[in-house]
């Protein structure tokens, strides 16, 4: 039997609903922050329940480089902004994206399970997904394939095409 975790008939499209409302925000920097409680009212999330998942969903967000936390100067609130699709987790903004870059720029030559295993990163489908996503944008070059761990299968091997680029624009 599947965990509730795992079952997808037990997901409600809550995170594609706030990415979808964090999209619409526009204006300047400060016009597009929000914090976790104006994200919940302007949404309709009146539950204690429906509260807490929104946040879990907006730190699972940090954690990839979504949203950034912006810690308002002499405020005690947590302010977020939605980066995606102004640099993402292209660009590092993200404490496991971070790792990622920095597996990948010390590696040089790689299959996404080194990164996983340089990286410290629980799920290898982020590296994965950051290791496709700097492919397309031309910073890796995919140079063969290499016999999985185990025997099993075979994994994608990769290059960094531009070492200066690459820390210049992605890491700094």
């Amino acid at each position: 039997m599947a965990s509730s975790k795992t079952d997808k008939s037990k997901r409600t499209g809550m995170s594609r609903d706030i990415r979808a409302w964090m999209q619409k925000r526009e204006g300047t920097k400060t016009q597009r922050r929000f914090t976790s409680a104006q994200m919940c009212d302007e949404m309709g999330f009146a539950g204690v329940k429906q509260r807490a998942r929104a946040r879990a969903i907006l730190y699972g967000f940090e954690k990839r480089g979504e949203v950034a936390d912006w810690w308002a100067y002499r405020r005690a609130r947590h302010y977020y902004i939605y980066l995606r699709g102004r640099g993402g987790s292209r660009k590092g903004n993200g404490r496991v994206c971070k790792r990622i870059l920095k597996a990948i720029y010390v590696a040089g030559t790689f299959t996404v399970a080194d990164i996983v295993r340089l990286g410290g990163i629980k799920k290898p489908k982020w590296a994965d997904r950051v290791v496709r996503r700097l492919a397309s944008d031309g910073y890796l070059q995919k140079i063969g394939r290499r016999h999985g761990a185990g025997g099993k299968g075979a994994a994608n091997l990769w290059r960094v095409v531009d070492r200066d680029k690459f820390k210049t624009e992605l890491m700094a």
